[in-house]
């Protein structure tokens, strides 16, 4: 199945709305061709046979097959429609959700009444528990995941030094070598927020290596002293020039110092270029990752809601 050019562009323009971009200037035809082509290409490839077989394969679900992993565009009426598909939270079988893009605004009531009535049924065997969509605003009845922050360079580069920020520099990785460490802190932090572990992942070596291609993947040094690590790499925001945070960790021993907001804020001063707009996603109930962001002067544009089912 192929999404229709009339299908591909109501939906996203809808997904445009679902962006608070009243602070910032964006091209909106630029900004609904780039939402155009990801919607076409996630939609391509979950249909496609190799990816229903490999999810089916790895996820295991007893009485699932291949067509269950299908995306599906659903027709309420002549001008509403759906596209759904089944995920897993961190790739954890233990947390499946539906995943629903409307062609059209909707509240969080009208969401699950559309999926009790017309996709239920669909995904049965995944007994999923809650339904995603995205909003430009807080749903306070539902559980907020990931959040969409965003600023541009010239705004962060306006923000005032944090103090400690002379003291900081990056060394760069250029190989895979750094992540035991990094792996080893990731756990510390786990077995710090134990309510975070499904939420709050470590990213794989090959998302990693996205930012050592773009020579964006730092060791962070304090006095020269080892602290940290932060990554990012280069990628379009709404179809502008963008520079995406990929990670920013440190070390136990410096959590709580605020230091944070000192290396991200010089990190991006010194790496990222004067027409970029900064982004990237925090998940919500993160809020050390939250204020750090939201002090450098990133607001928060796009929420991921999470409709219990």
């Amino acid at each position: 199945m192929k999404l229709s050019d009339s299908d591909l562009l109501a939906f996203s323009k809808a997904n445009l709305s679902t962006f608070n971009l009243s602070k910032y200037k964006i091209n909106k035809d630029l900004a609904i061709k780039s939402l155009q082509e990801d919607l076409n290409e996630e939609f391509n490839d979950l249909n496609s046979e190799e990816t229903k077989l490999a999810r089916l394969k790895y996820f295991n679900i007893q009485g699932a097959s291949a067509d269950d992993f299908s995306e599906r565009v659903i027709k309420i009426d002549d001008k509403r429609k759906l596209i759904c598909g089944i995920r897993h939270e961190g790739g954890n079988v233990e947390l499946p959700f539906v995943q629903i893009i409307p062609n059209f605004s909707a509240s969080d009531k009208e969401i699950s009444d559309f999926y009790r009535q017309y996709l239920k049924s669909l995904f049965k065997v995944f007994e999923p528990r809650y339904v995603r969509v995205w909003s430009d605003k807080i749903i306070e009845s539902v559980l907020i995941g990931s959040t969409y922050l965003v600023s541009t360079y010239g705004q962060i580069e306006r923000v005032a030094k944090w103090p400690k920020e002379e003291e900081i520099s990056f060394k760069n990785i250029s190989d895979d070598s750094y992540y035991d460490w990094y792996k080893t802190s990731y756990n510390d932090f786990h077995e710090a927020n134990k309510d975070l572990k499904d939420r709050v992942t470590i990213n794989s070596p090959e998302t990693m290596r996205s930012s050592i291609n773009d020579g964006l993947l730092k060791y962070v040094y304090l006095d020269e002293k080892k602290i940290g690590l932060i990554a990012a790499k280069r990628s379009k925001f709404l179809g502008h020039e963008g520079f995406y945070f990929n990670e920013i960790l440190i070390d136990k021993g410096f959590k709580g110092t605020r230091l944070a907001r000192a290396i991200q804020r010089k990190f991006i001063t010194e790496f990222s270029k004067p027409n970029d707009f900064i982004w990237g996603t925090v998940d919500y109930q993160n809020k050390p990752s939250y204020k750090t962001a939201v002090s450098n002067g990133r607001t928060p544009v796009r929420f991921e809601c999470f409709i219990p089912v």
